[in-house]
């Protein structure tokens, strides 16, 4: 494959350069110098590698992040240009691009356009990257978005995973958070895949919103019930039942944790399965895992049961039409549910459960087709109860529906009703209101030389009725 990739890893300098300063030694203060001593070279434009840099300006050497950006967009350009290549730049940047505005800003925005990046924290997480933190805050300032993981556009879409690692004590005294990303570079460098792509596991999004109060409220009812049927509340009281967050937690999870270093970092992370005890931390990580798959399991069958249109139901479920329906419409589901295992017994020769079913249907007052009780005849009997099942099932179909609910008594029905009232008295305004000047004026009759034009508003709607009659 021709397809290369080059990393950078880089710093950019937030202080500025103080000329006469010799007793300071720190990065920024160096590379102004460095720049003030430069000679005049080939400019941006024209430069190619080995050949003499432009002179920085006077706004270069007295900020270096500046001339760095520049720098590094001349030197990157050549690769940046080429199809086959793709860049990643990380570090520490010194600039917030999200919270903050300024001359920085703008230069390293300029900086990610012509080199066509992304940020990886924007490709994996395209919604809540905004909220990200790198940088802890002080007492002078707020906490900031200042590293960067930056790659190339066109292969944004290889990266599969992207997070911050803000552990306290993964360093000590240290400002700056570990970013961290996954790529996939069979992507990036079209190399084949010996093993299938990963999937990133992606938490499922509630359907419940807070504020429909009723919904809600309905929801825990049904969360509720499920929880029990999955025993979530003792397999939750099994792992942290005695727990509580108090001083002597604290105390223990400090114990377990000096309790791992001591024992080192293969004894406590590279362990067989079946390991006898988890830990504390292990247990309350295993708890939050069985609450977070009860919780995303209770809004998937929520949304099935009860989400409107997006709702699934079970084709043998007599309740599916029952909502806000007549009761003459739900005990006709029942009846089609009801024929539905008739007719399933007819298949299988359960002659005795399928004379009985039938007989108490034909008790229901409906109108089911015999059977006869003999294998040879079996289809034929299974064709005439689907007819009644047909029948059956015009009941729940179209205008008779409609007409079920219209004759009942609930207050669905009068609602119903009301609407179709009020729709039929729109539609006649509609009518006695609209404008004459839509109508037909004149009609031209015959051809040739017998053509004549009718302009009488009585000859032109009854010349009008005879061509459609005609038609």
């Amino acid at each position: 494959s021709k397809k290369t990739m080059v990393v950078i890893e880089t710093y950019f300098p937030d202080a500025t350069y103080e000329v006469g300063n010799m007793a300071r030694e720190d990065y920024s203060q160096t590379l102004g110098a460095r720049a003030a001593a430069a000679l005049p070279g080939v400019s941006a434009a024209r430069w190619k590698h080995g050949a003499a840099p432009p002179k920085p300006t006077l706004v270069q050497t007295k900020r270096p992040k500046r001339l760095l950006i520049d720098d590094l967009t001349m030197h990157l350009r050549p690769y940046a240009c080429g199809v086959n290549c793709t860049i990643v730049i990380m570090g520490d940047f010194n600039t917030d691009l999200i919270s903050r505005t300024g001359y920085d800003n703008r230069a390293l925005q300029t900086m990610i356009d012509d080199l066509g990046l992304a940020s990886c924290a924007d490709a994996r997480w395209p919604t809540s990257s905004c909220v990200f933190k790198t940088h802890k805050g002080d007492e002078a300032h707020a906490a900031s978005h200042i590293d960067y993981i930056l790659i190339s556009e066109h292969n944004a879409s290889a990266v599969r995973q992207f997070g911050i690692d803000a552990d306290r004590d993964l360093m000590v005294d240290f400002d700056h958070a570990v970013l961290f990303t996954d790529i996939d570079m069979c992507q990036v460098l079209g190399l084949e895949r010996s093993s299938p792509r990963p999937q990133v596991p992606v938490r499922r999004k509630s359907t419940i919103r807070y504020s429909d109060k009723k919904g809600v409220a309905q929801f825990r009812e049904f969360a509720d019930k499920l929880y029990a049927k999955r025993r979530v509340h003792e397999r939750v009281n099994e792992l942290i039942g005695g727990l509580a967050l108090d001083d002597e937690l604290a105390a223990a999870g400090l114990r377990e944790v000096n309790d791992e270093e001591r024992r080192g970092w293969s004894a406590v992370h590279w362990r067989a399965a079946g390991w006898p005890d988890i830990g504390l931390r292990g247990r309350i990580n295993e708890a939050c895992r069985i609450l977070d798959e009860a919780a995303s399991e209770a809004d998937a069958q929520f949304v099935c049961t009860f989400g409107d249109s997006t709702r699934t139901r079970d084709k043998s479920n007599s309740n599916r039409v029952g909502e806000g329906f007549c009761p003459r419409t739900k005990l006709a589901a029942v009846h089609c549910t009801r024929l539905r295992l008739l007719i399933k017994l007819v298949w299988r020769s359960e002659w005795a459960a399928a004379s009985r079913l039938r007989d108490e249907l034909v008790g229901g007052g409906m109108r089911v087709a015999t059977i006869a009780e003999d294998d040879d005849l079996r289809e034929l009997s299974v064709k005439g109860l689907r007819e009644s099942l047909r029948v059956a099932r015009l009941e729940v179909h179209g205008r008779r529906r409609a007409t079920n609910l219209l004759k009942s008594t609930a207050t669905t029905a009068r609602a119903q009703e009301n609407k179709l009232r009020a729709a039929a008295k729109r539609d006649i305004n509609a009518v006695m209101e609209r404008s004459p000047r839509g109508a037909i004026e004149s009609v031209t009759v015959g051809s040739g030389d017998g053509a004549s034009v009718l302009t009488d508003p009585v000859d032109v709607a009854k010349e009008c009725c005879e061509f459609s009659a005609r038609r």
